[in-house]
């Protein structure tokens, strides 16, 4: 493999942050080693993974992990959010079912129009995140969940994919009684849809183990912690979601492990607790909680809006984050 070849697969395929130096071997690129959270049991933070492209080889000065570059990125199969197409090679279950990029669809599919009544921009959804349309899918908890024709969020930590997280596509609120009843629809004492759920999550993944849009967001030093994807993809770049209100202690201590900033921003109302809950666990590190003003939820809200009340919430609890490097990209996800 070439130097060049390398630096594209880093810098445009896997958005990387390296380091590029001439060593006595030739050109090598340094990389936060993705392997020494599991191996040394803390993440590199100080590029110690090296990579000599020419040599085929990659050695971690910090894990003592060994091993060619190839092998390491898996470029043949190109396991990246990037790809044209999601190979589930790292997966203890089965995929969904049949996936396409949402990209490939026509622009006036179902899918496209869904996220675009969202807000979304269905281009920025797929050049960040990756998201995908499952055409014909699997059903799961006993028949209760079926994944076809929904949307398809794949779960990355560390350039392994996770798992996925399925979203319908309709609202049940919409559908007559009869349409309902037919669909076996259920509602709970308060009158929401219980069965199915919006959101069906991978049911192999140790989803309290994840957070969504992981690798993205880790190349920023403030992370915005939100509770569904749908609001960590309206936050942008910066944003995880942690699948749901309650935030396990693996979850806070991810978080603790790879950002200098948190803002926690999750649903106004009935998250409250679980908000002064996380702030507590983030011992480590600073955090600030971000009440949003006017929506429901981030995922209700425009990109621009939730930015500005982030600053101004961030303001107010003594934090600049001018000071701090933030991957937020200028062409809002959801303007």
């Amino acid at each position: 493999m070439t130097p060049s070849k390398l630096e594209a697969v880093l810098k445009r395929k896997l958005g990387v942050a390296y380091r590029k130096a001439r060593g006595k071997n030739g050109i090598e690129f340094k990389i936060c080693c993705p392997f020494c959270l599991k191996r040394y049991g803390k993440p590199d933070k100080g590029y110690k993974l090296s990579l000599n492209p020419e040599m085929n080889a990659a050695h971690c000065f910090r894990c003592d992990y060994s091993g060619p570059v190839s092998g390491i990125f898996k470029i043949k199969n190109d396991n990246t959010p990037s790809a044209k197409r999601v190979e589930f090679v790292n997966f203890k279950s089965e995929p969904p079912g049949e996936l396409v990029r949402i990209s490939e669809l026509p622009d006036d599919h179902r899918c496209c129009n869904y996220l675009r009544g969202r807000g979304f921009s269905v281009d920025a959804l797929d050049r960040y995140f990756g998201v995908m349309y499952c055409s014909q899918g699997r059903k799961y908890a006993g028949g209760i969940y079926d994944t076809t024709n929904t949307v398809i969020f794949p779960v990355w930590m560390h350039g392994k994919l996770a798992g996925w997280q399925s979203r319908l596509m309709y609202n049940p609120d919409t559908l007559t009684e009869a349409e309902c009843a037919a669909m076996g629809f259920m509602k709970d004492e308060e009158g929401q849809f219980i069965r199915p759920p919006k959101y069906f999550t991978d049911p192999v993944m140790r989803k309290g183990e994840c957070l969504y849009n992981f690798d993205l967001a880790r190349q920023s030093e403030l992370v915005v912690v939100c509770e569904g994807t749908m609001d960590a993809m309206s936050v942008g770049p910066c944003g995880v979601a942690t699948f749901g209100k309650g935030v396990t202690e693996m979850q806070a201590r991810i978080i603790q492990n790879n950002w200098k900033l948190a803002a926690i921003l999750l649903d106004p109302g009935d998250a409250e607790e679980e908000m002064e809950k996380l702030k507590a666990h983030l011992r480590c590190i600073p955090s600030f909680v971000v009440d949003l003003k006017g929506y429901k939820d981030a995922g209700e809200a425009p990109s621009l809006e939730i930015w500005r009340q982030i600053y101004d919430s961030a303001a107010k609890a003594g934090f600049n984050l001018l000071e701090y490097k933030l991957n937020v990209k200028p062409d809002s996800l959801k303007p």
